[in-house]
């Protein structure tokens, strides 16, 4: 895909770091040049909200899935996706609770340098 030729591109000239922990990244993002890149819903998607000029975006990006091989005619196929049909109530509850049913603390920032008279009123 285009979007994995691109990140390639700007990692030649913006390198990879390996951060010690998720509010290292934070950090990083914080002071500016950087992108943080993550493929869960962890508490650091939570604490960026408490963070000025941070943006969460997924639009427009792949879907990662996982996947499991078994041999043709396993009994364990069956088995699992049933397992698979019984969490998703318990999935939906807890991204209910974390992103949609909860308050949203964002923090709040002095105008940027690009900002947009109005853009933030409600409509």
């Amino acid at each position: 895909e285009q979007l994995y030729a691109d990140l390639r591109v700007a990692t030649n000239h913006n390198p990879i770091i390996d951060v010690i922990s998720d509010q290292h990244a934070l950090d990083l993002v914080s002071s500016g040049g950087y992108i943080y890149q993550s493929q869960n819903d962890g508490t650091a998607m939570v604490e960026v909200e408490g963070k000025c000029y941070t943006f969460i975006y997924s639009e427009g990006l792949p879907y990662r899935s996982a996947h499991f091989l078994f041999r043709q005619g396993s009994p364990w196929v069956d088995v699992l996706n049933a397992q698979i049909l019984r969490n998703y109530p318990f999935v939906n509850n807890v991204y209910d609770r974390y992103f949609k049913l909860r308050q949203h603390n964002r923090a709040k920032c002095p105008p940027g340098m690009f900002a947009t008279p109005g853009a933030t009123d409600p409509l």
